[in-house]
């Protein structure tokens, strides 16, 4: 069967398969229209078709033809549910004597199929995306009474990810060996919502790869463009990105289509969480705009879209920890970079010029990653967010908010920022120096250096971030199917494996070892319960069995979607660079 403008779905017997698929010989997808397709046919014949439940019900009936002088194509729509079984019944017939000529049956299974967003008709690509704006636009009470149970709001899933990420002690989705487990059940609970408002959707993946083979970053991908998530503005200088000295702050919100000058969230949930402005957003992060901020950011700092060659790379991993941990990074982390970015890069001009940075190219550096600084010195407790900060909304530009260091942890402050910024400023640094980095994080402008909304906690709330995660299963996937690891056991002690990287944390007046560390990232870890606001309770699949759930090679894979295809054809260099049996030219789509 052939979802109509899209190729066909035919099973492919190559190894590298959806196993469970092996009792089928076709995808149907649900509450879209699709068609009986035959290899090579001819207008001297045309087809009917049964298309029929396993449980009784009321029969789809079709027809395909070429010769429209014979008989008009009529085209199905199935209602079905994932995993719901169907018969498909055909006959062909004559074109010109109208006899039944051949006839055959086949197995078929409703399956969700998940594609590259480039790949959308344009009319599909509005469904997508008028189904996630219902979410940004409608609540959880009234969404659910619309709806049905599986409708949450955008604000329901900011908040699940925002308190799973934002405490002091760790992050407990990212950092972690649960990072992709983690973000595929709220990438599922996401999509899940979507459908409620529309059956017909599903949700698409961005194949940042793509642009980066094409010489392109987050701002000038057609992801970023007005049809699909908003444009990108760029700053007066891209190099620089925003700064005081050029750019408004809010001049980072989207400018255009749906989801033009989206409002951030207020924290009205999380006392405990609560920090800056009362925004939902990193405690660590002072952004005082009231708007979804996308401060652009460029590749020639030296940071580009994930690459073909990472995407290679970690698909050779033999220890499935390593690939769960190493998939956070290179294959993924550039795509939130790029897309949230950060302001106020000028703020360090003050430092550059008392010759406490050795040079432009230094204070870049430095100003990239200075929003983990300050999220490292948060996890430490050697700073302490602002609260109740107030931001003139007629007037952002003049907000100012920060952070006070903890009492007698400034020498650990200062040691701890010499290990992170020792090649970017002079070698024989004066005390007065370091004197004045200390008060620049302490009492001066280090809070007015922040990421956008896609680089931290809050990320959710910039609806481009949904699609990113899937990308990252689909490789999972791909690997599985080509044979899995070697070791596919769950690390299971902080101290002793690479569990998460905050083993040892601060927690409950206490830097040590304590078991809320590493919570969320061994096999039996839920998500937080977000909606309680309780952080001992959970809810949710463990991250085992995500895995399990999703793995293609068993015959219970249980996820209500497949991916459309594991071909990287626009990989060529990867291919060249790196003949192996398992390469990026997989040499089929698979189109099951």
């Amino acid at each position: 069967m052939a979802r109509v403008g899209y190729d066909p779905l035919v099973l492919d017997e190559n190894i590298l398969n959806y196993k469970f698929m092996s009792d089928y010989d076709t995808v149907l997808e649900p509450y879209v229209k699709q068609q009986l397709w035959v290899e090579d046919i001819d207008d001297t014949v045309y087809y009917r078709y049964v298309v029929c439940p396993e449980i009784f019900a009321e029969c789809d009936q079709g027809i395909m033809a070429l010769n429209s002088n014979v008989t008009e194509t009529v085209e199905v729509t199935i209602n079905c549910s994932p995993g719901d079984r169907y018969t498909i019944s055909v006959e062909e017939f004559d074109a010109v004597t109208n006899q039944n000529t051949r006839s055959s049956t086949a197995a078929a299974v409703c399956m969700y199929v998940r594609r590259e967003v480039r790949t959308y008709s344009e009319a599909d690509l509005d469904d997508v995306m008028d189904a996630m704006y219902v979410m940004w636009t409608t609540s959880d009470e009234e969404g659910q009474e619309l709806y049905g149970d599986n409708y949450h709001s955008a604000s329901y899933m900011l908040k699940m990810h925002h308190f799973n990420a934002a405490w002091q002690d760790s992050d407990h989705i990212h950092e972690g060996n649960g990072f992709m487990t983690q973000h595929i059940k709220m990438t599922n609970i996401f999509e899940m919502a979507m459908q409620a408002v529309d059956p017909s959707v599903s949700l698409p993946y961005w194949d940042f790869t793509i642009d980066d083979m094409s010489g392109k970053a987050a701002h000038n991908s057609i992801v970023m463009t007005e049809a699909m998530f908003g444009s990108m503005t760029q700053p007066v200088n891209l190099t620089w990105g925003f700064t005081y000295g050029s750019d408004a702050i809010i001049d980072a919100a989207i400018p255009d289509g749906r989801w033009a000058y989206l409002l951030a969230d207020m924290n009205e949930d999380y006392d405990d969480l609560r920090a800056g402005y009362g925004y939902m957003r990193a405690p660590w992060n002072m952004n005082p705009s009231p708007y979804v901020s996308r401060f652009t950011y460029d590749y020639q700092i030296g940071i580009s879209l994930p690459t073909c060659s990472q995407h290679y790379a970690i698909i050779q991993e033999t220890n499935m920890m390593d690939f769960f941990y190493n998939m956070q990074n290179d294959p993924h982390a550039t795509t939130h970079s790029l897309s949230g970015g950060i302001y106020g890069c000028d703020m360090l001009d003050q430092l550059l010029d008392a010759g406490y940075i050795t040079d432009t190219d230094a204070q870049k550096a430095i100003c990239s990653k200075w929003v983990f600084y300050l999220k490292e010195f948060y996890r430490y407790n050697y700073i302490t967010p602002k609260t109740d900060c107030e931001v003139d909304v007629d007037d952002v530009q003049a907000a100012t908010c920060g952070f006070t260091c903890v009492a007698d942890s400034e020498d650990v402050l200062l040691a701890n920022l010499k290990t992170k910024i020792e090649n970017n400023v002079p070698s024989d640094m004066s005390d007065d120096g370091w004197t004045a980095w200390k008060d620049f994080i302490c009492t001066g402008d280090g809070g007015k250096v922040f990421s956008g909304d896609h680089l931290e906690s809050a990320s959710p709330t910039d609806p481009s971030f949904w699609v990113i995660h899937p990308t990252l299963e689909r490789l999972l996937h791909a690997k599985l199917m080509a044979g899995g690891f070697e070791d596919e056991s769950w690390a299971t002690d902080a101290k002793s494996d690479s569990v998460c990287d905050k083993a040892a944390c601060y927690y409950d007046g206490t830097y040590d070892y304590h078991d809320e560390c590493c919570l969320g990232h061994y096999s039996d870890s839920q998500l937080f319960n977000s909606e309680s606001g309780n952080r001992t309770q959970f809810f949710g699949e463990t991250n085992a069995e995500i895995v399990t759930n999703t793995d293609p090679r068993s015959h219970d894979y249980s996820m209500p979607y497949i991916y459309d295809t594991f071909t990287w054809n626009h990989c060529p260099e990867v291919r060249k660079s790196h003949p192996s049996p398992l390469s990026l030219d997989f040499s089929y789509t698979l189109k099951n």
